[in-house]
């Protein structure tokens, strides 16, 4: 049987893949943020490894594995030019947050990602300010929950833009009262957003 060569590179169907980044042990992690907003899901380490926890019945769950949220940004490094998917776990996207809050986007978000101790499971510690866009040139955000897909060896039918979710803590009862009573036009209340 002949052999069908190509002078064409065959693409993922499913898109782009881009490399994923941890913060390291040791070092720093220098980066600029390319995405308008973080996203994330709820994970397991299983099998020596980080996979998405699927609600219903996944393996690490009957085994009782437990599971945490893991936060995803679109990056790129500006010493190697590498636009890739930087991980990040609940606590240290705190400190995305309050940028996001203060500047209305994460892109353009310069940070800079170090481990408290030099453990691969250290506590990331991230410090953050604005990049000059004047002088830079961040290319387009890819589809992070596309890219996770191809990490994570998912179909592409299990990526689906419409269950985006905003997590939102519920109201405590002292808030519910407060909202009940504050005025539609005056400082009313909101719960703040949890990531």
């Amino acid at each position: 049987m002949p052999i069908a060569w190509s002078t064409e590179i065959p693409k993922d169907p499913r898109g782009s893949a881009f490399p994923l980044h941890r913060t390291p042990p040791r070092g720093k992690l220098v980066a600029v943020i390319t995405s308008e907003d973080l996203i994330g899901c709820d994970t397991h380490f299983f099998s020596g490894h980080t996979i998405p926890h699927e609600c219903e019945n996944c393996e690490p769950c009957q085994k009782g594995m437990p599971f945490r949220w893991h936060g995803y940004v679109a990056a790129l490094n500006l010493d190697t030019r590498l636009h890739f998917i930087f991980e990040f776990t609940a606590q240290a996207a705190d400190t995305f947050d309050l940028y996001r809050k203060a500047h209305g986007t994460l892109r353009g978000c310069m940070f800079a990602a170090t481990r408290l101790n030099a453990r691969a499971n250290g506590r990331v510690m991230l410090q953050t300010k604005p990049a000059d866009q004047q002088k830079l040139h961040l290319p387009e955000p890819p589809h992070i929950a596309a890219c996770m897909a191809i990490i994570w060896n998912l179909p592409s039918g299990q990526i689906d833009e419409h269950r985006l979710i905003n997590r939102r803590p519920a109201m405590t009862n002292t808030q519910q009262t407060l909202a009940q009573f504050t005025p539609e036009t005056d400082t009313k209340i909101k719960p703040r957003i949890a990531v």
